[in-house]
Formats: structure tokens, sequence, C-alpha cells
């Protein structure tokens, strides 16, 4: 929920800039668009990196709670 919470405000902030800015040309809203489209690319691939590594960290203590000797 907190996380819902930050991302919203974040994107509160974004649209708040993005009202204030000078309107920009075509030209220029294209560029400003590739760029924020190339770091929500980098910040889509960076949680998916750590997805893969939740899931593996899970596998690894699922396999290791599964030849885990039981406790008499």
């Amino acid at each position: 929920m907190q996380q819902q919470v930050d991302g919203l405000a974040k994107r509160k902030g974004e649209l708040q800039a993005e009202d204030q800015r000078p309107s920009l040309g075509p030209e220029d809203q294209r560029a400003a668009l590739l760029a924020q489209i190339k770091a929500d690319n980098e910040a889509c691939e960076v949680a998916s990196q750590r997805a893969k590594q939740a899931t593996e960290a899970v596998r690894q203590m699922e396999r290791q709670a599964n030849t885990a000797q039981p406790v008499r």
C-alpha cells in the first residue's frame, strides 16, 4: 500500500511539472517523450531483474527447506 502511495505521489509531481513546463514544439515534445520512454524502460528492466532475483531466492530457500533434516 505504501508503494502505491509513493507511486501516486511521484506521478502527481510528474504531472505538476509537466503542467508547469512551457509549451514545447513538436520536436522538443518528441525528444522529451523518447527520453521518458527510455527512463521508463530502464526502470522496468531494473524491476524485472529484482523480481527474477527474488524468485530465485525463494526457489533456493524452498530447496534448502526440502533438503533440511527434520528436527527431533
